[in-house]
């Protein structure tokens, strides 16, 4: 073949990585058997191998099982201790207020008891029931005044019932020594003079006898009540 001279060109850079990626791709191929043949060989175990793999496998489990049952019964303690101690707490709760309820029911009760024997025993200071609204004042002459509501007594003026009797059944007790109206004209109260019908001198003073606690005899033209001489004594006194 004769000789011909072909001038040297440039190789572009293009072209220079597909040379470098053909000559990798190459080398990869040609030597892929031979490292999983190694690696095969490298994987391959032994008896011996697995021998010990497993004595580790059911070292490691054993461990792995007794730490879970200390655990679990390390936890079933704690669970059973706070349970135990729960239960006594809520016990001496239970028990503590057991024994407040029974006092307070016990108190309640005499309070009850106490307050029946009250009731059905009054203070012989107690008053009549009727509220004596005030302020009270003594009736004087001209003054234009009634009775309470509910109150009959004899006809005329107020001054007219001045020195009137006071008797317990027959028993004489006291004098009327004036009558005592509230701020409405209404006369709710008698002043009782015990000494001017007993003729005592035993310094007491005239007393509050409220119109409730006495009544109009007409037959007799004397006021009746059920008081007793000690009971009327204790009433208010009237300055």
């Amino acid at each position: 073949m004769p000789f011909s001279f072909r001038p040297h060109l440039p190789i572009h850079p293009l072209g220079k990585l597909v040379g470098a990626t053909a000559l990798v791709s190459f080398l990869a191929i040609t030597t892929m058997p031979l490292s999983h043949a190694f690696a095969a060989d490298a994987q391959t175990p032994t008896p011996k191998t697995l021998e010990a793999a497993a004595d580790q496998i059911k070292t490691d489990a054993e461990s792995v099982g007794k730490k879970i049952a200390d655990t679990a019964k390390t936890a079933g303690d704690t669970i059973a201790d706070t349970a135990k101690s729960a239960g006594a707490t809520i016990s001496d709760a239970a028990q503590s207020a057991k024994e407040k309820l029974s006092e307070a029911a016990e108190a309640a009760k005499t309070k009850a008891e106490d307050l029946m024997e009250s009731a059905e025993k009054p203070s012989e200071k107690e008053v009549s029931p009727l509220p004596l609204s005030g302020p009270l004042h003594e009736v004087t002459e001209g003054e234009v005044t009634s009775y309470a509501p509910g109150w009959s007594g004899p006809i005329g003026k107020p001054q007219d019932l001045v020195d009137m009797k006071i008797n317990h059944g027959e028993e004489g007790l006291a004098e009327v020594n004036g009558m005592l109206a509230n701020t409405k004209g209404q006369i709710v109260a008698v002043i009782a003079d015990p000494e001017g019908f007993m003729n005592l001198n035993l310094g007491t003073q005239d007393v509050v006898l409220p119109l409730t606690d006495i009544t109009y005899e007409p037959n007799k033209n004397v006021f009746q009540t059920t008081m007793t001489k000690d009971e009327l004594l204790a009433l208010p006194a009237w300055n």
